[in-house]
């Protein structure tokens, strides 16, 4: 059934060594590291709602004709080892094309000979107190695995995907301490990046038939939600045309731009957005801790108790940051997160971070042939942007990751992989080609994902679309972009068929 839903577009905008043993290491025992197939599979354990977490969890990413290689896990005594992972790309004739991630086995590795694992119930425990203050907790997953100390020791823990009242986390607990403790959320928007003035906005109609009969901004697609207390936006005749002024426009901008760029993204690559948790839920002005306004961010399905992915928005309290609901930028660019979540998974590891903001940046970049991110969010006089008068981020920026005055926050720091890309478009020949290899290295990518294995990746994508012959153009970007020393040893040459 074909709805009628108004949305909102920016005037200006175009339509994301081996250790050796001792001192210290005397009384532990050596650890043989063995590998397996296969992502770890989390197993649901209690209080699950989450009929995605699965799913989710063991994805394994298929691999195309001309290279394959699964991911492997590290194991010591059959139990894996937090977080790291390896890939070996072969051709078809079997010689090696590339690795991803780092080989452990090669690793002087050592037990620690006193810790003992802890039961499921005393891991949660620990992080009970805080930060949830005595709200609800729910376990979605829960493994055992080893934690890789910096000192080269492993300790028994347990990885977990815990859900509040408000969010999820991704825990790693031993038996006397928390090693780990990252928000499962991927914020953006709100805390970043570029100055804008901001622009006017002009009223638009866009006709959409993915809506169901029930009278909300719902569908397969996307979902909204609105907080306690607010009546969700309905309309009769399937007709959600309200005026600027009306709260319940923010609403129907964020489905409708939520629409609109998951229509752009499938134009790029039809299996760009994986539909396995849909539909999307999608929070109407978002309130944060401490009564926080001006953030948006991306939440996977499995740290959320409905099993849907989601996304929350904000309204901006008009200082720091402003029109977050109705910028199509910010929602496409939660969604993007989503995209690149099929590849990059964790998000406690700071390159993967980078990575993460960089990509779904480019993404939205790529759809609307803009490298201006949200040029409406930012009040003339915020700091919250990178420039003044202009956008929140931008690909149109030299930064390198050398630099003496390099960014320090991830935001920021992502231009240089978005701006990296985004400057392809004479090598490769449209951003919209760019984008297309991108979403193809997301297959290769393992769970944290690095630099180099990210450049890796990008090289392996481009031989199978394109033959290699963007691969040293590839690389030598990211060597211009201050790369070099990340991606030191690598051959493009050897990526060409």
């Amino acid at each position: 059934m074909r709805r009628h839903v108004q949305t909102a577009l920016a005037l200006l905008a175009g339509l994301a060594t081996v250790g050796s043993v001792g001192c210290g290491n005397d009384d532990k025992k050596r650890a043989k590291v063995a590998p397996a197939a296969g992502l770890i599979d989390g197993g649901m354990t209690k209080n699950v709602r989450n009929a995605c977490t699965a799913a989710v969890v063991s994805t394994n990413l298929t691999a195309t004709e001309s290279a394959r290689g699964a991911i492997q896990h590290f194991t010591v005594d059959s139990i894996p080892i937090c977080g790291h992972h390896h890939r070996v790309i072969e051709d078809q004739d079997g010689l090696v094309v590339a690795e991803l991630g780092a080989d452990l086995r090669s690793r002087a590795l050592m037990l620690d000979p006193e810790s003992v694992w802890p039961t499921l119930s005393d891991a949660v425990t620990k992080i009970e107190a805080s930060p949830f203050a005595g709200e609800r907790l729910d376990v979605s997953t829960a493994h055992r695995c080893w934690h890789l100390a910096t000192d080269k020791v492993l300790h028994p823990a347990w990885e977990i995907t815990v859900i509040g009242e408000r969010s999820g986390w991704f825990a790693t607990v031993g038996s006397d301490q928390v090693f780990k403790f990252n928000p499962a959320a991927i914020h953006a928007a709100g805390r970043v990046a570029t100055q804008s003035e901001g622009v006017d906005f002009q009223r638009i109609e866009v006709d959409l038939d993915t809506m169901d009969d029930s009278g909300f901004l719902q569908g397969p697609n996307f979902r909204t939600t609105v907080p306690t207390g607010r009546t969700r936006a309905s309309a009769t005749n399937g007709n959600f045309l309200f005026e600027t002024t009306d709260p319940r426009f923010i609403e129907s901008s964020l489905y409708a731009n939520a629409e609109l760029a998951l229509q752009k993204f499938r134009a790029v690559d039809p299996d760009h957005v994986s539909v396995d948790c849909f539909p999307f839920e999608i929070m109407v002005s978002y309130v944060g801790q401490g009564g926080d306004v001006n953030n948006a961010f991306y939440e996977p399905a499995l740290a959320r108790r409905s099993g849907k992915p989601g996304i929350s928005v904000g309204d901006g309290n008009g200082e720091i940051l402003r029109n977050l609901g109705r910028d199509p930028d910010v929602v496409g660019h939660e969604l993007a997160h989503h995209v690149v979540y099929r590849g990059i998974q964790n998000i406690s590891d700071f390159e993967s971070l980078v990575l993460h903001e960089g990509l779904s940046d480019f993404f939205v970049y790529a759809a609307t042939g803009n490298a201006c991110l949200g040029e409406s969010i930012c009040p003339q006089n915020s700091g919250a942007c990178w420039s003044r008068g202009k956008c929140l981020r931008t690909a149109e920026n030299s930064i390198k990751l050398t630099d003496s005055n390099a960014p320090r926050d991830f935001h920021r720091l992502s231009q240089v992989i978005s701006g990296m890309l985004w400057d392809l478009e004479s090598d490769i020949g449209s951003h919209t080609a760019t984008a297309k290899i991108v979403s193809h290295a997301l297959n290769w990518m393992l769970p944290t994902g690095t630099y180099r294995d990210f450049i890796t990746a990008m090289m392996l994508a481009d031989r199978d679309l394109n033959a290699g012959r963007s691969a040293c153009a590839i690389y030598t970007e990211a060597e211009t972009r201050g790369l070099s020393e990340e991606i030191s040893g690598l051959d493009c040459s050897q990526f060409r068929k």
